[in-house]
């Protein structure tokens, strides 16, 4: 660029951009000038990645994260924040998004932060933070997010592992995420791997077949294969007394669904455990919610016996 712009302030005589050698190394990619680059100055650590908030560069290191800002200096236009710096560090490159008008990321101690401004708020639960704990690889995990129906989540998958959680922002409650093939089979960890907002729509990016899916509260699929969805309720006791159920009732909306095919007759199945989770029921206890239609349709299971410690899935 530089021999480009001497030639036209010498063919039509007029001054042309002036170009620093370091600043036109920068646009390369490649090389860097002396004068262009920083280093980590409070707890100088390996940079992870940086994120840009609120016009303020977050640099994530392994074990700290140092916010900079833009100072306009001639040579070099950031500098680091006086007086600032978090003790948390990142543990992988890809596990941080931007969700709620701030930033949340997976700690280097294997905790899901959100930043309230540069303070890190703990976002995980301890039992959450436990079956991460048991992972092998967690270097590889990525994080993002996407908003719907008035509630903002953020998905972090272990691509290894083979696991995704997913964090309501609104709620603060967490859920796994999981998808099947065509053979019915698990894929262990959720199918989508990234997200955008375009066109009115949310578009969701297929890990395994590279297809882009779209986000729809009408279809009861993802890419032909069906969706099963599971809930556990918390353990129910009664001061370690026995618990006389008569009978157990869901409440659910009822009568939901498509006319014909996948989704026409939904069906909940129900086990039980009466050893707080431990042990579980075979009875494969079967009930319709009803036909799209049969919105008065109740879900009960009657006679369920007694235990000290329920749990129903």
């Amino acid at each position: 660029i530089l021999p480009v712009l001497r030639r036209i302030a010498e063919t039509y005589g007029k001054p042309a951009l002036v170009v620093s050698r370091e600043f036109a190394s920068v646009l390369d990619g490649v090389s860097y000038g002396a004068l262009v680059f920083a280093a980590a100055e409070t707890r100088p650590d390996d940079v992870v990645a940086v994120v840009l908030n609120k016009q303020i560069l977050l640099v994530f290191g392994e074990k700290s994260i140092e916010p900079w800002q833009n100072v306009g200096a001639a040579n070099f236009p950031f500098e680091r924040v006086p007086g600032t710096m978090i003790e948390r560090g990142l543990l992988a490159p890809h596990a941080t998004a931007k969700a709620d008008n701030t930033v949340f990321f997976f700690g280097e101690n294997r905790v899901f932060y959100r930043l309230d401004g540069l303070v890190p708020i703990r976002a995980s639960t301890h039992a959450i933070e436990d079956a991460w704990r048991r992972y092998t690889t967690v270097t590889d995990a990525h994080c993002f997010a996407y908003s719907w129906n008035g509630h903002e989540f953020i998905v972090l998958t272990f691509p290894i592992e083979g696991h995704s959680w997913e964090l309501d922002v609104a709620t603060g409650f967490w859920h796994e995420r999981e998808s099947w093939d065509i053979n019915n089979r698990s894929l262990g960890r959720w199918r989508g791997n990234c997200s955008v907002s375009v066109y009115g729509k949310i578009l969701i990016g297929d890990a395994f077949s590279g297809k882009i899916g779209v986000l729809s509260a009408s279809t009861y699929d993802e890419f032909d294969t069906v969706v099963p969805m599971i809930a556990v309720s918390p353990p129910v006791h009664q001061d370690r007394k026995n618990v006389f159920t008569q009978h157990f009732e869901m409440d659910i909306e009822s009568g939901v669904g498509i006319t014909s095919g996948q989704g026409s007759d939904p069906q909940v199945m129900l086990r039980y455990s009466k050893d707080g989770g431990v042990t579980w029921s075979d009875r494969q206890l079967w009930r319709s919610m009803g036909a799209k239609g049969a919105y008065r349709t109740r879900m009960r299971w009657p006679s369920m016996g007694s235990s000290r410690e329920w749990v129903w899935e």
